[in-house]
């Protein structure tokens, strides 16, 4: 065997290894929802017990559920605003309407984010109060899409 095809099966040996080594460390890696990190998050900050975690996770489905819901009625306004675009000229009125409606829902939005933050709160043991009001300073930074928290 010669200098080259020794190196060539060498090289090639690498690569092999270095793509099932990828392969591996991808395969070992838990599945993740993106709504589990802040999950985590909430659970270490205000070290929830097993049976605070069990009430937080009916709450996280619940609220889920209601923004399911209002995510779906903002989505079916935005598409009768946006087929608006094709009506010339569109009625100033049906778009002022539909973009109110979409606030309306926006707003019942927050309100339901507000709600669920203090049923979180609710499950609290006086000694994780102070960990809550903390936890509410970095709220908006925990659940901002795509930006990590901040610690």
């Amino acid at each position: 065997m010669n200098k080259i095809r020794f190196y060539q099966l060498l090289v090639g040996m690498l690569l092999l290894l270095n793509g099932l080594l990828w392969v591996g460390a991808y395969l070992r890696r838990p599945p993740h929802s993106p709504h589990d990190r802040p999950r985590q998050i909430v659970i270490e900050r205000l070290q929830f017990n097993d049976q605070q975690i069990k009430q937080y996770d009916v709450l996280i489905q619940q609220h889920r559920q209601k923004i399911r819901i209002k995510d779906s009625t903002i989505r079916s306004l935005k598409n009768q605003l946006y087929a608006l675009t094709t009506i010339t000229p569109p009625k100033q009125t049906t778009v002022d309407s539909l973009t109110t409606l979409i606030g309306e829902q926006q707003k019942a939005i927050e309100i339901i984010h507000y709600q669920h933050f203090t049923d979180i709160r609710t499950l609290c043991q006086p000694q994780q109060l102070p960990r809550f009001e903390q936890l509410t300073k970095d709220l908006s930074s925990i659940f901002a899409p795509h930006h990590p928290p901040k610690k």
